[in-house]
């Protein structure tokens, strides 16, 4: 979730799109079906995440919540990691652990001073843990995913001889 991985550019262009124009507001991958949904002129169903960036290439203020949002919940991780991400902070929260991660962007691009522990800074953490809290509860998120994780392994030795189990975590894990 920190920046190196987590900012990827997006580069929209077609009919109707202005050229040249650029936006500094971090959007999610969740934003683009709503987006290709409004550009193709399609309603958008209900329940569907995300908001449609083309309102922002036409300089309209938009519904855009003016934060981004992502989980990390991949398989070998210890636990979930979830991210907030508003204006120049971003918040990283794992869970099951008692430390967070603060980091200003605009001051610390590369991610290395964190500033969670720091009191000066502790209603920025609440702020943001709070955000996160109000979109999803991380912790049973986590849970959920540690749950199916736990069924696929246990599907895996059940079904598999011990050379078998072996060779398909080797080819998914490496030697180590």
């Amino acid at each position: 979730l920190l920046e190196g991985a987590a900012r990827v550019p997006l580069v929209m262009a077609g009919a109707g799109l202005p050229r040249g124009m650029s936006i500094e507001e971090p959007v999610s991958h969740v934003d683009l079906v709503a987006t290709l949904l409004d550009f193709a002129g399609v309603s958008r169903p209900g329940g569907l995440r995300g908001h449609s960036l083309l309102p922002m290439t036409r300089g309209v203020q938009t519904s855009h919540p003016g934060f981004v949002y992502a989980e990390s919940n991949s398989e070998g991780n210890c636990t979930g990691s979830f991210m907030i991400r508003k204006g120049d902070w971003k918040y990283i929260y794992f869970s099951w652990y008692s430390d967070s991660q603060l980091f200003n962007l605009k001051e610390d691009p590369g991610e290395m001073n964190n500033l969670a522990g720091n009191p000066a800074h502790a209603s920025k953490v609440q702020e943001l843990h709070g955000l996160l809290t109000s979109l999803v509860d991380p912790d049973a998120v986590t849970e959920a995913g540690f749950r199916k994780q736990h069924q696929v392994l246990m599907q895996m030795v059940q079904e598999k001889t011990p050379d078998e189990f072996f060779h398909a975590l080797r080819g998914r894990l490496g030697r180590g």
